[in-house]
């Protein structure tokens, strides 16, 4: 991959023995076969700096049942991380682990400069956090690391407009309290009474009550779970990436709707792909696609 005038090229240099297997990977993404002559993109401005540190990018794919791939970068612009070891729901379709998570709920969720304010001092106060996206109804959450968080200070905040309080709380049968704040029309266009709980050290932020206790049967082993980042290949990592489209747990048009909005081009080409890994080091890549 190389930059020139503000634009980003990726190039293609695949041997004459890979041909027709790269052109039948191509065809079951549903891209076009000129993508082998390379193709041009453009990122905003703080994305395209970011990239334009990690340049030059070189990779070597491995074509078979598996699309596996390893490669180089100068430096990803992200420090290493110390690995979160955790348990997410058998039904999830994304496990993300990166740096934080603050465009994801901000482009997503409406909420006071309040609540903005208390995410940073509690929900983002560490580096180091898991997306995760499960279940049907596209249900999320974000967990992190946490030693002290201040709920008491989410009686103060008030949601102009509404006549119900901003903040509840409540208890679930295994006696863990539930930390509920009403906030309005998400990115479904729905009310949302997203959910913070916490076990041990770990803070969870998910998108319902359903959804905090679910995930806190997991935890508890009390339902079928996958381990993420349980054994990693040392202890830091920058970027962990885990997609997971198998037939039983497919993803549909709340989780779509949810990652790309109005992107439809995106989830038409990963509705292709059965199972992705990424992990991403301060200056090595790898990964693999398994497509269906």
């Amino acid at each position: 991959m190389n930059a020139f005038e503000n634009k980003f090229k990726v190039n293609f240099n695949i041997p004459q023995s890979d041909q027709e297997k790269f052109s039948k990977t191509l065809q079951k993404l549903q891209l076009p076969q000129s993508i082998e002559q390379g193709f041009e993109f453009e990122l905003d401005a703080t994305s395209s700096a970011a990239l334009n540190f990690a340049l030059p990018i070189e990779a070597k794919i491995s074509f078979g049942p598996k699309i596996n791939f390893k490669g180089s970068l100068h430096r990803s612009g992200i420090n290493n991380l110390p690995v979160v070891s955790l348990k997410v729901p058998q039904n999830t379709n994304l496990a993300v682990f990166a740096p934080d998570f603050r465009d994801f709920i901000s482009t997503r969720l409406n909420f006071p400069p309040e609540f903005a304010s208390w995410l940073d001092k509690n929900l983002f106060a560490e580096k180091g956090q898991v997306l995760i996206i499960f279940g049907k109804d596209a249900d999320f959450a974000i967990v992190t690391k946490a030693n002290q968080v201040d709920f008491e200070s989410l009686k103060n905040i008030q949601m102009p407009d509404s006549q119900e309080p901003f903040y509840k709380k409540s208890q679930t049968e295994d006696l863990v309290d539930l930390h509920l704040v009403n906030l309005p029309a998400d990115w479904r266009g729905s009310p949302l009474a997203a959910t913070f709980f916490q076990i041990g050290q770990l803070l969870f932020f998910s998108s319902s009550p359903q959804a905090a206790e679910e995930l806190i049967k997991v935890q508890k082993s009390q339902k079928p779970s996958i381990d993420f980042l349980s054994i990693p290949s040392s202890g830091t990592n920058s970027l962990t990436i885990l997609f997971r489209n198998p037939d039983q747990d497919s993803i549909n048009q709340p989780f779509e709707k949810l990652l790309f909005g109005q992107r439809t081009e995106l989830a038409k080409t990963i509705e292709k792909i059965s199972q992705a890994q990424l992990t991403l080091k301060e200056n090595e890549f790898s990964g693999l696609i398994n497509l269906k």
